[in-house]
């Protein structure tokens, strides 16, 4: 019993000492470790998000007047079944006419 506590100690001393004695790169290892947890959480949406995009896929939709692709909640709904990409092109339709 007497032998382990003393080969305890003596390993809690050597550590001890190389904490000292290392502390500049302890310190540096570990503010990387913070620095690269700390990205990685600001580059990941937060859960909630990303189930609601996938559960909620946005539709594309043609414009009336120039053709043009849009999502379907940036479109301008003019009737059931017409989009229009931009004021614009509801204007020069509604001229035309």
């Amino acid at each position: 019993m007497r032998a382990a506590l003393f080969i305890l100690v003596i390993l809690m001393i050597l550590m001890a000492w190389t904490a000292v004695r290392y502390r500049k790169q302890i310190t540096s290892i570990l503010g990387f470790i913070q620095m690269v947890r700390g990205a990685a959480s600001s580059a990941r949406p937060p859960a909630g998000t990303r189930e609601m995009k996938a559960a909620v896929p946005n539709e594309l939709v043609n414009c009336a007047k120039c053709g043009v692709w849009v999502p379907h909640d940036r479109a301008i709904r003019f009737d059931a079944k017409t989009f229009y990409c931009s004021k614009e092109c509801v204007t020069a339709t509604l001229t035309a006419n």
